[in-house]
């Protein structure tokens, strides 16, 4: 077994701030988990060979239903997750087809037990974790809003051969 300790190589995972526009600025999509209690963006591990790219966006349709198109990356945040070291690379992002246009599709899991969609204002009293916080203030403090036409359709086709985890 690798190890894991505090000098191994860190957990890599993707995710995204997924926006859509409305008054006051518009709301962002929060994840609910019951196992943790908390409120946070959509975001997971990285699968082997898998492209951190193609990750923010499996991970977001995995978590919510949604799948989104991403925008300007929004930089990384590293904590320790049960003791190990993790990398979080995010990504703003709206829903491919505009708002509402990647259905609903979510169901309740063992992962994540709810959706919502805040609005940006009440978003960092939301969130429960002072990272996410972080990401968020440099998500509204960027160059604008993400738009779809301002974005760019990430699949796991985009990713290098060697890098790709399902056929084009």
């Amino acid at each position: 077994m690798a190890d894991r300790g505090p000098q191994a190589m860190p957990i890599r995972s993707a995710g995204a701030v997924v926006w859509r526009p409305g008054p006051d600025g518009g709301s962002v999509l929060l994840i609910h988990r019951e196992r943790y209690n908390d409120w946070t963006f959509p975001k997971g591990k990285r699968e082997p060979r898998e492209h951190v790219l193609a990750t923010a966006v499996r991970e977001v349709q995995e978590e919510t239903g949604r799948r989104v198109v991403l925008g300007r990356p929004l930089g990384q945040i590293r904590y320790a997750s049960s003791g190990y070291p993790k990398v979080v690379d995010y990504w703003a992002a709206t829903e491919a087809g505009g708002p509402g246009g990647s259905g609903s599709g979510f169901t309740p899991n063992d992962e994540v037990n709810k959706i919502e969609w805040v609005p940006l204002g009440a978003a960092p009293g939301r969130l429960s974790y002072q990272h996410d916080a972080g990401v968020l203030a440099g998500f509204t403090a960027g160059p604008g809003l993400p738009m779809p036409s301002q974005s760019r359709r990430v699949s796991s086709r985009d990713a290098p051969l060697s890098c790709r985890t399902t056929p084009p």
